[in-house]
Protein backbone atom coordinates (compact mmCIF):
# COMPACT_ATOMS: atom_id res chain seq x y z
CA UNK A 1 0.00 0.00 0.00
CA UNK A 2 1.53 3.30 -1.10
CA UNK A 3 0.75 6.58 0.59
CA UNK A 4 1.87 9.96 -0.69
CA UNK A 5 2.54 12.48 2.06
CA UNK A 6 2.48 16.07 0.82
CA UNK A 7 4.10 18.42 3.33
CA UNK A 8 6.76 17.17 5.74
CA UNK A 9 6.61 19.80 8.49
CA UNK A 10 6.41 18.97 12.19
CA UNK A 11 2.98 17.37 11.95
CA UNK A 12 3.73 15.63 8.67
CA UNK A 13 6.89 14.16 10.14
CA UNK A 14 5.06 12.94 13.25
CA UNK A 15 2.31 11.31 11.19
CA UNK A 16 4.85 9.70 8.85
CA UNK A 17 6.37 7.84 11.80
CA UNK A 18 2.98 6.28 12.52
CA UNK A 19 1.94 5.73 8.90
CA UNK A 20 5.15 3.99 7.83
CA UNK A 21 4.26 1.07 10.09
CA UNK A 22 1.20 0.36 7.94
CA UNK A 23 2.21 1.34 4.42
CA UNK A 24 4.97 2.53 2.11
CA UNK A 25 5.25 6.31 2.60
CA UNK A 26 6.44 8.58 -0.22
CA UNK A 27 7.21 12.16 0.84
CA UNK A 28 7.02 15.40 -1.09
CA UNK A 29 7.97 18.80 0.29
CA UNK A 30 9.02 22.06 -1.33
CA UNK A 31 11.88 22.45 1.18
CA UNK A 32 14.96 20.41 0.28
CA UNK A 33 16.15 20.14 3.88
CA UNK A 34 12.88 18.52 4.92
CA UNK A 35 13.24 15.91 2.19
CA UNK A 36 16.70 15.08 3.48
CA UNK A 37 15.25 14.55 6.96
CA UNK A 38 12.57 12.27 5.55
CA UNK A 39 15.14 10.27 3.61
CA UNK A 40 17.31 9.91 6.72
CA UNK A 41 14.34 8.25 8.42
CA UNK A 42 14.00 5.63 5.73
CA UNK A 43 11.15 7.23 3.81
CA UNK A 44 10.98 7.39 0.04
CA UNK A 45 11.14 10.95 -1.28
CA UNK A 46 10.43 12.80 -4.48
CA UNK A 47 10.89 16.37 -5.64
CA UNK A 48 7.87 15.96 -7.90
CA UNK A 49 4.38 16.15 -6.42
CA UNK A 50 2.96 14.76 -9.65
CA UNK A 51 5.17 11.68 -9.47
CA UNK A 52 3.95 10.79 -5.99
CA UNK A 53 0.34 11.61 -6.88
CA UNK A 54 0.42 9.16 -9.78
CA UNK A 55 1.93 6.17 -7.98
CA UNK A 56 0.04 6.50 -4.66
CA UNK A 57 -3.64 5.65 -4.21
CA UNK A 58 -3.75 7.35 -0.80
CA UNK A 59 -2.80 11.01 -0.40
CA UNK A 60 -2.04 12.54 2.99
CA UNK A 61 -2.20 16.33 2.78
CA UNK A 62 -0.28 18.14 5.52
CA UNK A 63 0.75 21.39 3.85
CA UNK A 64 0.15 24.85 5.33
CA UNK A 65 -3.27 26.35 4.58
CA UNK A 66 -1.68 29.03 2.39
CA UNK A 67 -0.02 26.34 0.24
CA UNK A 68 -3.05 24.16 -0.47
CA UNK A 69 -4.18 26.01 -3.61
CA UNK A 70 -0.76 25.65 -5.26
CA UNK A 71 -0.70 21.94 -4.43
CA UNK A 72 -4.22 21.49 -5.79
CA UNK A 73 -3.27 23.22 -9.04
CA UNK A 74 -0.36 20.79 -9.39
CA UNK A 75 -2.03 17.47 -8.60
CA UNK A 76 -5.78 18.14 -8.50
CA UNK A 77 -6.29 16.77 -12.01
CA UNK A 78 -4.88 13.43 -10.79
CA UNK A 79 -7.23 13.10 -7.80
CA UNK A 80 -10.03 11.01 -9.31
CA UNK A 81 -10.38 7.74 -7.40
CA UNK A 82 -7.84 8.66 -4.73
CA UNK A 83 -8.42 8.56 -0.99
CA UNK A 84 -7.42 12.02 0.25
CA UNK A 85 -6.68 12.42 3.96
CA UNK A 86 -6.21 16.00 5.08
CA UNK A 87 -4.93 17.62 8.27
CA UNK A 88 -4.92 21.12 6.77
CA UNK A 89 -6.23 23.41 9.50
CA UNK A 90 -9.65 24.94 8.90
CA UNK A 91 -10.18 23.39 5.48
CA UNK A 92 -13.62 21.82 5.24
CA UNK A 93 -14.40 18.64 3.31
CA UNK A 94 -16.44 20.47 0.68
CA UNK A 95 -13.48 22.69 -0.14
CA UNK A 96 -11.14 19.71 -0.23
CA UNK A 97 -13.50 17.94 -2.63
CA UNK A 98 -13.43 20.97 -4.91
CA UNK A 99 -9.63 21.07 -4.83
CA UNK A 100 -9.35 17.32 -5.51
CA UNK A 101 -12.34 16.43 -7.74
CA UNK A 102 -13.39 12.79 -7.90
CA UNK A 103 -11.54 11.87 -4.72
CA UNK A 104 -12.86 10.45 -1.45
CA UNK A 105 -12.01 12.90 1.32
CA UNK A 106 -11.46 12.25 5.01
CA UNK A 107 -10.65 15.27 7.12
CA UNK A 108 -8.62 14.95 10.30
CA UNK A 109 -7.87 17.43 13.04
CA UNK A 110 -5.00 16.20 15.22
CA UNK A 111 -3.04 17.71 18.05
CA UNK A 112 0.66 17.92 18.78
CA UNK A 113 0.56 14.79 20.96
CA UNK A 114 0.84 12.70 17.80
CA UNK A 115 4.56 13.25 18.35
CA UNK A 116 4.41 11.08 21.48
CA UNK A 117 1.77 8.75 20.02
CA UNK A 118 -0.93 9.91 22.36
CA UNK A 119 -2.95 12.20 20.13
CA UNK A 120 -6.67 12.76 20.11
CA UNK A 121 -7.63 12.98 16.43
CA UNK A 122 -11.00 14.24 15.26
CA UNK A 123 -12.25 12.62 12.04
CA UNK A 124 -14.91 13.77 9.61
CA UNK A 125 -15.57 11.98 6.28
CA UNK A 126 -16.57 13.87 3.16
CA UNK A 127 -19.65 13.07 1.09
CA UNK A 128 -17.91 10.54 -1.16
CA UNK A 129 -15.96 8.69 1.53
CA UNK A 130 -17.29 5.26 2.43
CA UNK A 131 -17.26 3.47 5.78
CA UNK A 132 -14.47 1.31 4.39
CA UNK A 133 -12.46 4.48 3.75
CA UNK A 134 -13.03 5.67 7.30
CA UNK A 135 -12.03 2.30 8.75
CA UNK A 136 -8.92 2.24 6.59
CA UNK A 137 -7.88 5.66 7.88
CA UNK A 138 -8.42 4.48 11.46
CA UNK A 139 -6.30 1.41 10.79
CA UNK A 140 -3.50 3.49 9.26
CA UNK A 141 -3.37 5.65 12.37
CA UNK A 142 -3.39 2.85 14.92
CA UNK A 143 -0.67 3.49 17.45
CA UNK A 144 -0.85 7.26 17.11
CA UNK A 145 -3.54 7.85 19.71
CA UNK A 146 -7.33 7.71 19.66
CA UNK A 147 -9.71 8.80 16.90
CA UNK A 148 -13.04 10.44 17.60
CA UNK A 149 -15.49 10.74 14.72
CA UNK A 150 -17.49 13.96 14.92
CA UNK A 151 -19.77 15.97 12.61
CA UNK A 152 -17.97 18.71 10.71
CA UNK A 153 -19.95 21.48 12.40
CA UNK A 154 -18.17 20.57 15.66
CA UNK A 155 -14.66 20.75 14.21
CA UNK A 156 -14.18 24.33 15.52
CA UNK A 157 -15.08 23.14 19.02
CA UNK A 158 -12.60 20.29 18.70
CA UNK A 159 -9.93 22.74 17.50
CA UNK A 160 -10.18 24.56 20.82
CA UNK A 161 -10.61 21.57 23.14
CA UNK A 162 -8.43 19.06 21.30
CA UNK A 163 -5.97 21.27 19.46
CA UNK A 164 -5.36 24.10 21.91
CA UNK A 165 -5.62 22.23 25.22
CA UNK A 166 -2.10 20.70 25.04
CA UNK A 167 -0.73 24.26 25.10
CA UNK A 168 -3.06 25.25 27.94
CA UNK A 169 -2.13 22.13 29.90
CA UNK A 170 1.55 22.96 29.44
CA UNK A 171 0.85 26.55 30.52
CA UNK A 172 -0.81 25.38 33.74
CA UNK A 173 1.92 22.79 34.29
CA UNK A 174 4.51 25.54 34.03
CA UNK A 175 2.71 27.57 36.70
CA UNK A 176 2.56 24.54 38.99
CA UNK A 177 6.23 23.72 38.41
CA UNK A 178 7.30 27.28 39.27
CA UNK A 179 5.12 27.06 42.36
CA UNK A 180 7.24 24.11 43.41
CA UNK A 181 10.36 26.24 42.94
CA UNK A 182 8.77 28.94 45.08
CA UNK A 183 8.34 26.36 47.82
CA UNK A 184 11.94 25.12 47.62
CA UNK A 185 12.04 22.40 44.96
CA UNK A 186 14.48 22.66 42.08
CA UNK A 187 12.91 23.34 38.68
CA UNK A 188 13.56 19.95 37.06
CA UNK A 189 12.30 17.98 40.05
CA UNK A 190 9.19 20.12 40.31
CA UNK A 191 8.43 19.78 36.59
CA UNK A 192 8.93 16.01 36.74
CA UNK A 193 6.48 15.77 39.64
CA UNK A 194 3.87 17.85 37.81
CA UNK A 195 4.26 15.91 34.54
CA UNK A 196 3.74 12.54 36.17
CA UNK A 197 0.81 13.83 38.21
CA UNK A 198 -0.85 15.03 34.99
CA UNK A 199 -0.33 11.61 33.41
CA UNK A 200 -1.83 9.85 36.41
CA UNK A 201 -4.71 12.29 36.71
CA UNK A 202 -5.46 11.85 33.02
CA UNK A 203 -5.84 8.12 33.59
CA UNK A 204 -8.21 8.80 36.48
CA UNK A 205 -10.28 11.13 34.28
CA UNK A 206 -11.00 8.26 31.89
CA UNK A 207 -12.83 6.53 34.72
CA UNK A 208 -14.05 9.27 37.07
CA UNK A 209 -15.57 12.75 36.89
CA UNK A 210 -13.28 15.67 37.77
CA UNK A 211 -15.29 16.50 40.90
CA UNK A 212 -14.91 12.90 42.09
CA UNK A 213 -11.13 13.18 41.85
CA UNK A 214 -11.20 16.47 43.75
CA UNK A 215 -13.29 14.84 46.46
CA UNK A 216 -10.83 11.96 46.69
CA UNK A 217 -7.97 14.38 47.41
CA UNK A 218 -9.64 17.19 49.36
CA UNK A 219 -9.93 16.25 53.02
CA UNK A 220 -12.15 18.38 55.27
CA UNK A 221 -10.35 21.54 56.38
CA UNK A 222 -7.21 20.51 54.50
CA UNK A 223 -4.75 22.26 52.19
CA UNK A 224 -6.38 21.06 48.95
CA UNK A 225 -9.76 22.61 49.64
CA UNK A 226 -8.02 25.78 50.81
CA UNK A 227 -6.30 26.08 47.42
CA UNK A 228 -9.49 25.27 45.51
CA UNK A 229 -11.49 27.80 47.52
CA UNK A 230 -9.02 30.51 46.48
CA UNK A 231 -9.27 29.54 42.80
CA UNK A 232 -13.06 29.55 43.01
CA UNK A 233 -13.06 33.01 44.62
CA UNK A 234 -10.87 34.29 41.78
CA UNK A 235 -13.20 32.78 39.17
CA UNK A 236 -10.41 30.75 37.56
CA UNK A 237 -12.72 28.13 36.08
CA UNK A 238 -14.83 30.79 34.40
CA UNK A 239 -11.72 32.53 33.06
CA UNK A 240 -10.49 29.26 31.54
CA UNK A 241 -13.84 28.79 29.82
CA UNK A 242 -13.77 32.39 28.60
CA UNK A 243 -10.25 31.91 27.20
CA UNK A 244 -11.54 28.98 25.12
CA UNK A 245 -14.45 31.09 23.93
CA UNK A 246 -12.09 33.93 22.96
CA UNK A 247 -9.95 31.50 21.00
CA UNK A 248 -12.98 30.23 19.11
CA UNK A 249 -14.01 33.79 18.25
CA UNK A 250 -10.51 34.40 16.90
CA UNK A 251 -10.77 31.33 14.69
CA UNK A 252 -14.07 32.58 13.30
CA UNK A 253 -12.55 35.97 12.52
CA UNK A 254 -9.63 34.34 10.72
CA UNK A 255 -12.02 32.31 8.57
CA UNK A 256 -13.91 35.49 7.73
Amino acid sequence: MRLGLFGYGKMGEAFAEVLKEKCEVHVYDIVEERLKVAESKGLKISRSAEEIAKICDIWFISVRPQDIEDLAKTIGNLAAGKLVISIVAGLETSKLESYFPGSRVVRLMPNINIRVRHAVIALCPGKSASRDDVELVKKLLEGGGIIIEIPERLMPAYTMIGGVTPALAAYFADALAWSGVLLGLDRLTSLKIVAHILIGTGKHLLEKRPDEIVEMVATPGGVTIESIEYLEKEGVKGKIMESIKQGLEKERRLKG
